[in-house]
């Protein structure tokens, strides 16, 4: 192990898994391998085997110095629900909530508590670890997510591309996050204020949970939405906007990670796509102090997305059109969500996903 860096903020790998052993072993590896390394891991694991997974996690782990380690049983399958149970059994000052195939560069962890260490005002309340096309241990699969809307480099800029393709990138084929986003409630956020610009970092509206890192007690007060089921479009989106009623989201240009996007192989294109617009409904009809006004967001910018998914299904041969059939199937519902009353919608909504899960 790497000596430890000093005089900076604790940090917890906390992990929420199903089904990606081989991937959970490189990025607890990567992580215990830090220059500044985490003095707790916490898993919380769905996978039917998870005692099995929990053994062969232990025998990575060896005996680190210092470093307090968690295996948890799933209390449900659901991504935002794990994350919470990790949440909950957390206590350092940091929380790293990356996905299992996040695989961290050596100073990633020391690059990040920098920042939150230079934060002298407590002014800042989540970071989202810069993305490498470097994988730190050359793990290839050749396997991607069905659906992966990754960032495209440092202050969100598309590198290489030119404005033109960057253009179409975002406005059109709405690739980026906050292409999925409707941000519900226009009074949330904390302004930066007079002080001077944390170096080496960039504001952001939402992170990516692939790359989150928040503080503990700002990830405690807006825990993720203990409704969401399975693999759980937006959670990450929905958590991240509402970290912003306590403090600023920053990225990082030095703290890297490189997300390997494994294929999860759990649901099809078009369920994925049905729970995004779904869940954004949700969001929106759970949190929004302006429904009408929200609701007109988000009216438009499905219209938006309809015409980018059958473009995107489009240019890749895909012509029964999934993701465009969901977000339709996903507007079609979203209907009714909104129709729906405040009282008892979380259970309610837990009915709703799972007809969408149900379906194959």
């Amino acid at each position: 192990m790497t000596e430890p860096a000093t005089d900076l903020p604790s940090w917890a790998l906390c992990i929420a898994t199903i089904n990606r052993l081989e991937a959970l072993k490189h990025c607890v590896r990567l992580a215990l391998d830090q220059t500044h390394p985490p003095a707790e891991i916490v898993i919380c694991d769905a996978s039917d085997d998870w005692e099995a997974n929990r053994d062969a996690i232990l025998q990575v782990c060896g005996t680190p110095s210092g470093t307090d380690i968690a295996y948890l049983k799933a209390e449900k399958k659901s991504s935002a629900f794990q994350r919470n149970q990790c949440i909950a059994r957390a206590s350092a000052e940091l929380l790293f909530l990356i996905d299992d195939d996040s695989f961290m560069h050596p100073d990633c962890a020391e690059r990040i508590a920098e920042i939150y260490r230079a934060d002298g005002n407590g002014m800042v309340a989540a970071v989202g670890a810069a993305p490498s096309g470097e994988d730190p241990r050359k793990v290839r699969d050749g396997a991607r997510k069905v659906t992966g809307h990754g960032e495209t480099g440092q202050h969100g800029k598309a590198g290489s591309r030119n404005a033109i393709v960057d253009w179409i990138w975002k406005h059109v084929l709405l690739m980026r996050g906050e292409g999925f986003f409707v941000f519900y409630d226009a009074g949330i956020g904390v302004e930066r204020g007079s002080g001077q610009p944390i170096a080496e970092t960039y504001d952001r509206k939402h992170i990516s949970g692939w790359s989150l890192t928040v503080r503990r007690e700002v990830a405690q007060k807006e825990m993720f939405d203990a409704h969401l089921l399975a693999y759980c479009p937006l959670e990450d989106a929905d958590a991240t906007h509402r970290y912003r009623r306590h403090g600023i989201l920053l990225g990082s240009n030095l703290g890297r990670i490189y997300h390997m996007n494994a294929a999860s192989g759990r649901m099809k294109r078009r369920q994925i796509a049905e729970l995004q617009v779904s869940n954004m409904a949700y969001f929106i009809r759970r949190s929004s102090e302006s429904l009408g006004e929200d609701r007109g967001k988000f009216s438009l910018l499905m219209s938006r997305r309809i015409l980018a998914e059958f473009l995107k299904d489009g240019l890749s041969r895909r012509f029964d059109f999934p993701q465009a059939r969901g977000v339709i199937a996903g507007i079609r519902r979203s209907r009714t969500i909104f129709r729906q009353g405040s009282d008892g919608l979380g259970p309610w909504y837990e009915g709703v996903q799972k007809g969408i899960l149900a379906r194959r």
